[in-house]
């Protein structure tokens, strides 16, 4: 069984995943840096985390249906997106429990034991 995702590089500040959408991907941070923020009630942005290479940026929405905050880009950053299905697919999880540079399986997708 292989994880299929899709490559792509976004450009600093461009909106991985805004507040209020239905989200149909998840997503790795393969390089630069992006963050996590919320509007709050005056309508100020909070910055609520930061994220470095190798982290899942939104594995979340595999439980929630309606994004409840932004994911954006603070850096130029290449992003490798997998979709809900497929993560939600049986031994998908275990691909996440071991490195993997999703840069090598470009276009074929991850091996999953």
């Amino acid at each position: 069984m292989a994880l299929p995702y899709t490559l792509r590089v976004y450009e600093p500040s461009s909106y991985l995943v805004r507040e209020g959408d239905a989200p149909e991907q998840c997503a790795v941070l393969l390089s630069g840096f992006a963050y996590r923020q919320k509007q709050t009630g005056s309508g100020m942005r909070q910055i609520v985390s930061l994220h470095i290479p190798g982290e899942p940026l939104d594995f979340q929405h595999l439980f929630l249906d309606v994004a409840d905050h932004n994911v954006q880009t603070l850096t130029r950053a290449e992003i490798a997106t997998i979709s809900r299905v497929a993560l939600r697919e049986p031994g998908a999880v275990s691909c996440l429990d071991r490195p993997c540079d999703l840069r090598q399986h470009a276009g074929r997708g991850i091996d999953l034991p």
